[in-house]
């Protein structure tokens, strides 16, 4: 699967939808990332090997995805979007996520979000175990 040429738009109703950068047709996916009923997405973030999704929201939650199986263009895969955890990283909307994946000790990727109560938080990508913050 070729994720490299598609742009990533986010929803009210916690869609994203997936577009082809040289085809300015409708999107080629959309995905719905299930967070709590009345939550929005607020923020994304893709490993470098566009194989790892995050997702966050207005009430502070993250949830990491493994998109490795899917196929873009082909609306039927939405069931490998792979939900790996759902955590309760803030007590506000994130802002941010990034996946921090260089000059780790250890090999470890972190996801970094920041978020309206005003800290940014880390986790260890692979688990969503808590690491610390700054703020």
């Amino acid at each position: 699967m070729d994720k490299r040429h598609k742009l990533v738009s986010m929803t009210p109703d916690q869609n994203l939808r997936f577009w082809d950068l040289f085809d300015p047709k409708p999107p080629t996916f959309t995905f719905n990332c299930r967070h709590p009923d009345d939550d929005h997405l607020t923020a994304i973030a893709f490993s470098q090997d566009n194989n790892i999704l995050v997702t966050g929201d207005t009430s502070g939650q993250m949830k990491m995805w493994d998109i490795t199986d899917v196929d873009l263009n082909d609306q039927k895969t939405e069931k490998m979007f792979l939900e790996r955890y759902f955590i309760i990283a803030h007590r506000a909307t994130i802002n941010t996520v990034q996946i921090v994946e260089e000059k780790i000790p250890n090999n470890q990727k972190l996801i970094m979000s920041a978020s309206n109560d005003n800290n940014i938080h880390l986790h260890m990508l692979s688990n969503g175990a808590y690491v610390g913050y700054f703020g």
